[in-house]
């Protein structure tokens, strides 16, 4: 994917932009010609879809080039294949199909382990609310593959990881379309439902498919927490399976960086923040700590102000401190656009007496 920034839908009125990557709710890419100009026409269609955020590619940022985990087309077979399984649940009982399955995240896993040491995870993906489901399975099973290395998973484990990571929702499709997509909050009566669909999911693998216990349990377990304050059955620590531990940190993270009916989705800095502090006794200490460790609180593509005063994007992330990236400079000081040929890059990793100290409102919280 080409150079991005990520900002919502309501602020392309006040520019032209070629948009890239940009999911419709069927998965497929939504391309506008290069000069269209975003009227309020696109913009309530947009929203109307399910969009309230779009990535952006202009030549401020053009060059800026996002660490993949996944090379877009595997990922696209990956979102195809879930979404056929959900869609068509007696799929989960065809062993042909289980083990096009198997294979695909064996390709998964040599990707991601062979792309390992580049990789951190930038921007999200963006996903409408009736896509959510797969595209956010398929981030579930990624990111818990880069999880389960450093925790020293075997190849097979990795296998049995993702497989229950690509199916771990699959109890949604027996849970009303009037809850899944509620713009709300769920009553206690509607949560109680929607609770459900972790035991449903658990069922359904259990007694139609033939992939392994240690896959399909994280159906059942993924909403479990480390603090015992988790549903379905309220166990803690050791005594929820480890790959379900794993999914249950990533899971959150996924959902909370992605926009749902009820809310708008969080920034990284917001959501690391959650996850460090807000729910950080609910998690697996050891699987918590090696994923944040990967999660730059500012992605590539975000726009940030810094301690001078000046405004910039960051174009590159520094590993050994996440928090301290190169920032391509674009407003000086006083708030005035830098032209183009003057773009400058400061390195905050070397610049140690300069410092982000907030994100811009366009990554939205």
């Amino acid at each position: 994917m080409a150079a991005i920034r990520l900002i919502t839908v309501k602020e392309l009125k006040r520019a032209y932009y070629l948009a890239k990557d940009i999911y419709t709710v069927d998965g497929r890419i939504l391309l506008l010609r290069k000069g269209t100009k975003m009227d309020s026409n696109y913009q309530e269609r947009l929203i109307q879809l399910g969009f309230h955020s779009v990535f952006v590619n202009d030549k401020i940022d053009e060059d800026i080039q996002p660490s993949e985990v996944l090379k877009p087309s595997l990922r696209y077979q990956a979102n195809k294949m879930v979404f056929e399984i959900i869609n068509r649940d007696e799929l989960v009982e065809n062993r042909r199909k289980i083990a096009d399955l198997r294979l695909l995240v064996r390709d998964m896993i040599s990707e991601v382990v062979e792309n390992d040491a580049n990789i951190t995870i930038d921007m999200p993906e963006i996903k409408t609310f009736s896509n959510y489901v797969y595209l956010h399975s398929v981030n579930v099973a990624v990111l818990g593959i880069l999880i389960g290395k450093d925790l020293g998973f075997t190849e097979d484990d990795l296998a049995n990881y993702a497989i229950g990571a690509l199916l771990h929702d699959i109890g949604k499709i027996e849970i009303p379309d009037s809850i899944i997509g509620k713009e709300g909050p769920l009553t206690k009566e509607e949560f109680a439902i929607m609770k459900m669909h972790t035991r449903k999911g658990f069922e359904l693998l259990n007694s139609k498919s033939p992939i392994q216990e240690s896959s399909y349990v994280i159906a059942l377990q993924h909403h479990e927490a480390y603090d015992g304050s988790g549903y379905p059955d309220g166990r803690a620590g050791e005594e929820i399976e480890e790959f379900s531990r794993v999914a249950a940190v990533v899971d959150i993270f996924d959902a909370l960086t992605s926009d749902r009916p009820y809310k708008r989705r969080w920034s990284f800095y917001n959501t690391l923040s959650h996850l460090s502090n807000g729910v950080k006794n609910k998690l697996d200490p050891r699987a918590l700590e090696i994923f944040l460790k990967r999660v730059p609180p500012y992605p590539m593509g975000s726009t940030v102000r810094l301690s001078t005063g000046e405004i910039g994007i960051v174009c590159s992330n520094n590993k050994d401190d996440l928090t301290r990236p190169s920032v391509r400079i674009i407003k000086d000081i006083d708030g005035y656009d830098i032209p183009e040929d003057l773009l400058f890059e400061v390195d905050l990793s070397e610049n140690l007496g300069t410092s982000i100290v907030s994100h811009m409102q366009h990554q939205p919280v």
